[in-house]
């Protein structure tokens, strides 16, 4: 996928700033939703700031590992979905459900940053294991929009998932993320 020259400038811009290495962020939002009352959380990110080096070093952006540093930068959002009610397990004690996930990010307040989207499947305690559905990388400027679905069983009511926005390349800049869970 190409990127733009734009992203030349806010890469300059980045460049003079510094952010303390860390290991991998802690999420910023945690939100327990389900499929059926609770379909929906929206929130506005602090700015972010951060540059995919790599890419820029060898055209690539493979093995990218979320480290907190400036150029492993992410935002993780930790959800527990919820697919089954007490009631439908009652019910029907070896149902199953799937639960479809989209979220979508936009409204950068700094025009030419650019993030990326993926969703992954954790646990309770927001250990990441593996994708968890498509994963989004368009260009500067450009909303960023995934879909996940996860199935939940009457032993497995709620499933656990984790959202990584990816801070490709942004001098500051905040989004908006909206979750809707069907």
């Amino acid at each position: 996928m190409k990127r733009f020259p734009a992203l030349l400038m806010a890469i300059l811009v980045i460049g003079a700033l510094a952010l303390p290495a860390g290991a991998a962020p802690e999420p910023a939002q945690s939100y327990d939703l389900d499929d059926e009352t609770n379909t929906t959380a929206s929130f506005t990110s602090e700015p972010q700031v951060g540059t995919n080096v790599p890419f820029f070093l060898d055209g690539t952006a493979t093995e990218y590992s979320c480290e907190g540093t400036p150029e492993a930068q992410c935002e993780r959002v930790f959800l527990a979905v919820r697919g089954l009610t007490d009631t439908e397990i009652a019910d029907n004690p070896t149902i199953t459900d799937t639960v479809n996930v989209t979220v979508v990010i936009d409204n950068y307040s700094v025009p030419v940053a650019d993030f990326d989207l993926r969703v992954y499947h954790s646990d309770v305690d927001g250990n990441i294991y593996d994708q968890a559905g498509d994963q989004s990388g368009n260009n500067p400027g450009d909303a960023e929009s995934v879909w996940a679905s996860t199935k939940t069983t009457a032993a497995n009511p709620v499933k656990y998932l984790m959202v990584e926005v990816v801070v490709f390349a942004s001098p500051g800049s905040t989004y908006d993320m909206d979750i809707r869970v069907s």
